[in-house]
């Protein structure tokens, strides 16, 4: 088939940064993209989404940021926004088994070039929920780890770190209530997602690298997940 996908995005950002990443200030993005089906073959599909994210300055280097994420699709060929995991490199987390796991809703090849994928949401596999609607916060406390004993680690250079937490949803028509127990289904294509981690942050080769540890966390059972760490090369949100 042939399509063609033009958006339009407005940007505002008066955030002020440091090292590698936000401090203080207030950036959002507002997009709206679509398919408009330029012929039989064509898919034919909206989307709008919304990202904000507001930075907190808090004393001797330590910073609160949080993020927040929104979307929704519609249109005769409605995408889905695939929502869990991380863009990662290397990582102790084995590849999604909608992917390659041969199941019955595996995705369409459609669904894998068209869709948006949602992300951060550490702790579990890329595409652990997916649905028309999606809603994604990310909070970090971010700390100076070592920096006051080491003025530059060899190579490394200052070791910064991070305490996370991330939860999300995915649904639908029916948007999943928090407080229902059976919306925190692993088993689900829709409903919610919880974790929370910690990591290091740091300069390497001249890149920016991040080491995540992160848990999923089932606020209902109680129950957490075995670990599972995340190298990535990227800057902080």
């Amino acid at each position: 088939f042939t399509t063609f996908i033009p958006s339009i995005k407005y940007t505002w950002d008066n955030a002020l940064w440091s090292y590698t990443h936000p401090v203080e200030g207030f950036r959002y993005f507002l997009k709206y993209r679509t398919s408009p089906g330029i012929n039989e073959k064509s898919l034919s599909f909206h989307s709008a989404t919304m990202d904000g994210r507001k930075y907190f300055r808090l004393f001797n280097g330590v910073s609160l940021a949080s993020r927040f994420f929104a979307g929704t699709n519609w249109g005769t060929d409605t995408q889905k926004f695939q929502l869990g995991g991380v863009p990662w490199l290397f990582s102790s987390d084995r590849y999604s088994d909608r992917f390659y796991g041969g199941q019955e809703n595996a995705p369409s090849v459609e669904e894998l070039y068209f869709s948006e994928y949602v992300m951060p949401l550490r702790g579990v596999q890329i595409s652990n929920k997916f649905g028309q609607n999606v809603f994604l916060a990310n909070l970090e406390l971010r700390l100076p780890f070592l920096i006051y004993y080491f003025p530059a680690i060899k190579y490394l250079g200052q070791i910064n770190g991070v305490l996370f937490t991330d939860f999300g949803v995915t649904w639908d028509s029916d948007y999943p209530e928090f407080w229902d127990n059976s919306n925190w289904q692993n088993n689900s294509n829709t409903g919610w997602l919880m974790s929370y981690g910690f990591g290091p942050r740091f300069i390497f080769l001249g890149m920016p690298w991040q080491l995540d540890y992160a848990w999923q966390y089932n606020p209902h059972k109680g129950t957490i997940s075995d670990r599972n760490w995340y190298l990535t090369i990227g800057l902080d949100f």
